[in-house]
């Protein structure tokens, strides 16, 4: 059968209806409004519906399940002495063919009305369209009939004519395109009185039949319907039909692919297991979409096993989605049901009925063409399949996505595959008249990798995927990795030469890029040197702090409580929380515990982007967030607190209230911030110039005094980079801003100059300067990985010098940093393909860490930062220190991010050191940079930036620990003349994994390269060496136990593992080594080693005997989750048990395997005493050292 055969029987038989039909109609448009029964001009409906066999039929003899009600009606029908009468009145009462509905077609039926004398009462015959909620409804009233349609005020009468109540009445209507023809006749009569053509019917593909009533009760018989199209068309060969069409998308699942993603408002939550995709929640926004591929003809095939479809309202689902639109038909799979459900419209259209056993492994098979699907089952061990029906009132659309998905199960899908010619599927985009790469030529070298995009115009369209075909000429020498049209990685594989090509769809525009590729530059080496200089300086008490936003969560959750922030934040050492929030707490009510949006009468013309919280009354219904649950976790931490006030939208003596109550609230000294960013252009209608922002702060400031002058108040700036980039070049983001110096909220760059002018001529009504330091992305246009990292190596020296700057712009003030990342406008404004978002995103890396850690240690250098609070601790975007788990693991719940372990290493070393030290570079390298790229602004001149950066740490009588960040992709050893150091701790090495060529299937989810830290193994030397593009933390003072002599033969790993901070002892003094070590102690010792992280996944592996308020709680619970650790069949841990060394080595193999390392090389660094059966604590700490000396 050639393609499209099977549907033609159906189209040749339509076609001599059509003659017939179109005949009647062409001889009925002369004739009047109102016939009578002896006209005879007119065709005989029985002769045209002749040949149409009955496609539907109720007699009313029993009852049936023919019948249900349409979305926001009921169906309150009876069968009664063989008909089917109406039980009230209620125009809500209605009676429609269920699941049936028909393109032409004739109805027919009887009809009696007991009662048709009520004013205002009808019978009608809605005829609905099967798509949307439109219908055009045939009106019966007692002296007329006439057509109303939905949604238009008024009817259009066919013809008047007299209905008698009690008497019985045969119609018939002949429906055809958005024609219809009424006919109607008394039971006893023989000739039908036709009531005329109503010809403005609804467009419709197919029509359901409804009845219903008003102020009567109609009673029907004998409805039938006659169509010329069968209910079930000849459907195909589905082998035949498909034979020759070649696979175009496979995935089966052997390995983990960036094959999927899901549709905005959606989230995938699939994961790889034991060769199959398993859904790891039963949500029904949990999908998994084939990404970036759409068809028109296709034929779909799966392999699906539902372990539980026993579940009420549970279903499996395959969406076929309009690739530009936001339509989509589902097809449900239910435990006993085959379905289809159209988006946007209440119900089903059942297919078959069929049923799904839990645990069984069936074969499905969906061909779709144009309108129509076929849908296709058998069990995996069955030979044929069972055809489950021809569906064919999918939305229009020119091509089609595929998604799974579900609702209370879990399904696990198997070897999918897409079959489809290259004809049946043209491309359908936006057509390009010119297309230019941005660069012809490409230098790279083996291993690096660069963007390349095209120009093209017309630059306003959305390009789809397929709108541009690209390749390279030599995949061996440069390969591509992406899916967009608009950009590709390239990355250089090997040494020569490759063109890379861009064609346009339609083949009529080609660009290339020539691509040379040298070999890689061999490892270069160097040195450093340097000395403590100047004068030691006070680390600040509250300057490690983090954003801790609550505000965005209201009207999402009402828990405002949680344990896991609390062991997060103790984990990370944080010495001081802002609260409540950011941008939010600028519209925060604390009496409402709510916030300021336009929902809100009150606030009718303030539009905040927060208006979600209200959709559904204050908070959506659920409790706001108040006071006394904003101080509730620095109280509990016993941590002071920075709190930002709303003070464009609240009265100065509500804020007097509010700060009375947090005086009240808080245990510890507080900050009051006096706003968030009002300088941005939007608060211009709250404050329509800083003159007026320093009205309202100075009525605060006074306020705030008189309530407690111990309680410090900052004031709102901006940072010194932005306003030096505005004060250097005004316009140079808006060239046509004038530059008048009028500050008014509709010139932002204005109204940025004034601002910090006016905040410092007004010096009395602060303590403090509030600005923001975020690392803005804006191009990874000629954007290799060692020039990003330049960029922020020159960034942060670049802010360095900025925050001395603008110390003395306000002198004896101090400085709070209440806010400092990275951002990137390519993901936050730029760039729209959700698939580019994630190949590009550059956040969530070990680079951006170590910059953080760096920017940090800064801060502390400057002398003049008192406060800085990163933002934030929790977010999935580009931000967080943790975030909600996304990806492929089996846990769910939180999951740490890069920034992680380097904020957790300034937490460990702000608790061993009180004093900061300069340290100079006496000897060394360094660059003249400057800070112009990525970002797409300059500071103004070239800055020195060293190899290496230093900072010293110790307490009052001299330094004890440095950090030094190896710039470089070079090696480079440091020492510091006189002294003698040990590596304790380094971070990095691949700054940026996966750099420009991630493949998430969803931008926001975890990065799925994560390293752990490294503990060095080496001693004490007078040299340590820096690998590339590291954070190193040295110790020059070692740990000794007074119990471990000298010649102790367990002295070297003892003293080693101590001066890491990785040993255990409860006595500070002792270490006892010749004690045996308990299976706690080495579990500790183990998580440290390691640098794992604390667990928390919503379900961490806990213990019957550890309780949560152990001090070693956090680090068992990481152990167990890593795998290492396990309990007994009870569910207890023996934490005080003795290990045997048989576990113990079966513990360090475990861990050898987390960090990467052959565990099997173990014995080659170990070795027991055999004078006993019990590992000793001398034992345990040179098993870790040799797990720690591994390759």
């Amino acid at each position: 059968m050639r393609v499209g055969g099977w549907k033609m029987k159906v189209f040749e038989r339509f076609i001599s209806v059509c003659m017939a039909f179109t005949l009647l109609l062409s001889v009925m448009s002369v004739i009047p409004a109102e016939v009578s029964a002896q006209t005879s001009n007119i065709p005989d409906v029985d002769q045209v519906s002749a040949s149409w066999p009955v496609v539907f039929e109720d007699a009313f003899a029993s009852p049936t399940a023919n019948w249900d009600a349409p979305s926001g009606n009921y169906m309150n029908y009876q069968y009664l002495d063989g008909r089917f009468a109406a039980k009230d009145t209620n125009s809500s009462s209605k009676a429609r063919i269920k699941e049936k509905s028909w393109s032409s077609f004739l109805l027919t039926f009887t009809l009696v009305i007991p009662d048709l004398s009520t004013a205002g009462s009808f019978f009608r015959v809605d005829l609905g369209d099967s798509q949307s909620s439109n219908n055009d409804s045939l009106l019966v009233k007692q002296n007329k009939i006439s057509f109303y349609k939905s949604g238009i005020v008024g009817e259009t009468k066919l013809a008047d004519y007299a209905m008698e109540s009690g008497v019985s009445y045969d119609f018939r209507i002949l429906v055809d395109g958005n024609s219809v023809i009424v006919q109607i006749k008394k039971k006893d009569q023989t000739v039908y009185q036709t009531m005329g053509m109503y010809t403005n019917l609804f467009e419709a593909v197919k029509r359901t039949v409804t009845f219903g009533h008003n102020l009567l009760k109609p009673s029907l018989d004998d409805v039938k319907v006659y169509s010329p199209t069968a209910d079930n068309p000849q459907i195909p060969n589905v082998d035949q039909l498909t034979a020759s069409w070649p696979n175009v998308f496979e995935d089966t699942f052997g390995v983990a692919t960036a094959n999927w993603d899901a549709a905005s408002g959606n989230y995938m939550n699939y994961q790889y297991v034991d060769g199959r995709f398993v859904a790891k929640d039963a949500n029904s926004v949990s999908k998994a979409r084939i990404k970036g591929k759409s068809w028109a003809k296709f034929l779909l095939t799966f392999n699906l096993v539902i372990p539980d479809v026993s579940t009420a309202g549970s279903f499996f689902r395959v969406d076929l989605g309009d690739s530009k639109s936001n339509n989509y038909d589902s097809l449900l799979v239910k435990q006993n049901k085959i379905s289809f459900y159209k988006s946007g419209i209440v119900g089903e259209t059942k297919l078959a009925d069929y049923t799904i056993e839990s645990g069984v492994s069936y074969d499905c098979r969906l061909l779709v063409d144009g309108n129509s699907v076929i849908v296709q089952i058998k069990k995996k061990d069955e030979t044929a399949y069972q055809t489950m029906g021809l569906y064919s009132g999918l939305y229009t659309a020119q091509k089609r996505t595929v998604t799974f998905g579900h609702n209370l199960l879990k399904p696990s899908l198997d070897d999918v595959r897409v079959f489809a010619l290259a004809a049946d599927n043209p491309y359908t985009g936006p057509i390009l008249s010119s297309l230019q790469f941005y660069k012809t030529t490409m230098n790279l070298r083996v291993g690096d990798t660069e963007n390349l995009r095209v120009i093209y115009e017309p630059d306003t369209v959305e390009l789809e995927d397929d709108s541009v075909i690209w390749s390279s000429s030599n995949e061996q020498i440069v390969k591509l990795t992406g899916n967009a049209s608009k950009a590709r990685a390239i990355t250089a594989v090997s040494p020569g030469n490759a063109v890379i090509k861009a064609i346009t769809a339609d083949n009529k525009l080609i660009v290339t890029c020539q691509v040379i590729v040298t070999p890689a530059a061999a490892l270069e080496h160097s040195t450093a040197s340097f000395a403590v200089y100047g004068e030691k300086q006070v680390i600040p008490s509250a300057l490690y702090g983090m954003n801790d936003p609550k505000l965005n969560d209201l009207g999402r959750t009402d828990q405002w409580y949680s344990p896991r922030n609390i062991s997060l934040i103790k984990d990370l050492g944080i010495e001081l929380l802002r609260v409540p929030d950011g941008t939010a707490a600028n519209y925060y009510l604390y009496k409402d515990g709510s916030l300021v949006n336009a929902n809100d009468p009150r606030y009718a013309n303030v539009t905040t982007g927060f208006e979600y919280t209200s959709v559904n009354g204050k908070n959506n219904g659920k409790k706001g967030i108040f006071l006394d649950d904003i101080f509730k976790s620095p109280n509990e931490l016993n941590l002071p607190s920075t709190f930002v006030l709303n003070v464009a939208y609240q009265s100065v003596e509500d804020i007097i209230e509010e700060v009375k109550q947090i005086r009240s609230l808080s245990q510890q000294p507080i900050r009051i911030e006096m706003g968030n960013e009002f300088y941005l252009n939007h608060y211009g209608n709250a404050f329509p110039s800083v003159t007026d922002y320093v009205v309202k702060a100075r009525n605060v400031y006074t306020a705030i005094k008189h309530i407690d002058p111990t309680i410090k108040v900052g004031i709102v700036i901006l940072d010194k980079w932005q306003e030096t980039i505005i004060v250097g070049n005004p316009d140079a983001h808006k060239p046509n801003d004038p530059l008048d110096l009028v500050d008014t909220a509709h010139n932002r760059y204005v109204r940025w100059e004034e601002w910090n002018r006016t905040i410092a001529a007004n010096p009395d009504i602060y303590d403090a300067v509030i600005p923001h330091e975020y690392t803005g992305i804006h191009t990874v246009d000629d954007l290799t990985q060692d020039k990003f990292m330049d960029f922020l190596y020159v960034n942060n020296e670049n802010r360095y010098q900025l925050i001395k700057a603008q110390s003395q712009q306000f002198p004896n003030k101090e400085i709070w940093i209440t806010e400092y990342g990275g951002i990137s406008g390519l993901i936050f404004g730029g760039e729209t393909n959700l698939t580019e978002k994630g190949r590009i995103h550059l956040g969530k890396t070990p680079a951006f860490a170590m910059h953080y850690m760096e920017r940090f240690l800064n801060f502390i250098k400057t002398g003049n930062v008192q406060v800085s609070a990163y933002h934030c601790l929790i977010d999935n975007q580009f931000f967080g220190v943790v975030q909600d788990r996304l990806d492929v693991a089996n846990k769910a719940g939180m999951v740490v991010l890069p920034p992680y372990y380097t904020f957790r290493e300034i937490g460990e070393l702000l608790k061993e050191n009180a004093y900061y030290y300069d340290m100079n570079m006496t000897n060394g390298n360094y660059r003249m940079m400057n800070n112009a790229m990525p970002a797409d602004y300059i500071y103004g001149k070239d800055l020195r930036v060293n190899d290496v950066g230093a900072w010293g740490l110790g307490d009052e009588n001299g330094v004890k620990t440095v950090v030094f960040s190896n710039r470089t992709n070079k090696e480079i050893e440091v020492s510091i003349p006189g002294q003698q150091m040990m590596a304790v701790w380094n971070y990095g090495g691949d700054p940026v994994p996966d750099f420009l060529v991630n493949d998430y299937t969803i931008w926001r989810q975890e990065p799925k390269k994560n390293p752990l830290p490294n503990i060095p193994i080496d001693g004490f030397s007078g040299k340590t060496t820096l690998k590339p593009y590291t954070m190193t933390v040295v110790k020059l003072q070692g740990k000794t136990y007074e119990d471990v002599s000298e010649n102790y033969w367990a002295k070297p790993y003892i003293d080693n593992l101590a001066s890491k901070g990785i040993t255990t002892s409860t006595d500070k003094q002792n270490y006892l080594p010749e004690e045996p070590i308990t299976k706690a102690d080495f579990t500790v010792m183990l998580a440290k080693a390691l640098q794992i992280p604390n667990d928390y996944s919503d379900f961490p592996k806990t213990f019957k005997d550890i309780p949560d308020t152990d001090a070693n709680y956090e680090a068992i619970t990481a152990a167990a989750g890593k795998g290492i650790v396990d309990g007994d069949q009870t569910g207890n841990f023996y934490p005080n048990g003795t290990i045997m060394k048989p576990d113990m080595m079966a513990m360090a193999q475990k861990a050898a395997s987390v960090l990467g390392k052959d565990a099997n090389h173990l014995a080659d660094h170990f070795s027991f005493n055999d004078n006993h059966n019990y590992a000793t604590r001398a034992e345990a700490a040179k098993m870790v050292y040799a797990l720690l000396a591994l390759d």
